[in-house]
């Protein structure tokens, strides 16, 4: 299951297809979704895998995780605040509660 077109995971997946010379067109079957929801529930249901983001499945017990043999993803993110503004604790408290760099689920 494929997020949609500009969605930072549908192309943070496509990048890594794209460097081991692979498509999201060599799978059988595809269906894409707008809705991390929706995605969630189908991968629950059984009816289909994605790629999501460490967070997912660590804020959803009822998924499962596999791994890729010999690959590491990684993802640059930027936050945006309002200089001067208290955001800077409450995005550092939520970096290290979601975040878990070099370390496997």
């Amino acid at each position: 299951i494929l997020r949609e077109k500009g969605s930072g995971t549908r192309e943070v997946f496509t990048n890594f297809l794209a460097e081991k010379n692979y498509s999201y067109k060599n799978f059988t079957k595809t269906s894409i979704i707008s809705s991390l929801n929706l995605i969630q529930h189908l991968a629950e249901k059984g009816l289909g895998i994605s790629f999501v983001y460490n967070s997912v499945p660590l804020a959803n017990k009822n998924l499962a995780v596999f791994k890729l043999k010999d690959s590491k993803i990684f993802h640059e993110f930027n936050y945006v605040f309002l200089k001067n503004s208290k955001a800077l604790g409450l995005m550092k408290r939520m970096t290290d509660k979601i975040c878990t760099p070099n370390k496997d689920i």
